[in-house]
């Protein structure tokens, strides 16, 4: 279960460094704004994910709270974009 988690958490942080390309060559400003907000989320994942590989024991729900931070970038990005 430990691997599955830690390649999932792997596979997080490729999308990482593809969030990166989209900063550097985003058409928009709008899609660097969403790419940059997705460090945050990605990166809670990703430490909730070895959290819960290395001690499977532990809970982790109080790590969820922030997966959810992504609803205000996204009405901001959005209303960026219709100005």
């Amino acid at each position: 279960m430990a691997e599955w988690l830690s390649a999932l958490a792997l596979f997080l942080l490729l999308n990482v460094v593809a969030g990166l390309v989209r900063i550097a060559r985003g058409p928009t400003t709008a899609d660097r704004i969403l790419a940059a907000q997705i460090f945050g989320t990605t990166g809670v994942a990703i430490l909730l994910l070895l959290a819960q590989a290395l001690e499977p024991r532990r809970p982790i729900a109080s790590g969820v709270r922030g997966l959810c931070s992504g609803v205000y970038p996204i009405s901001v990005a959005e209303a960026y974009a219709g100005s």
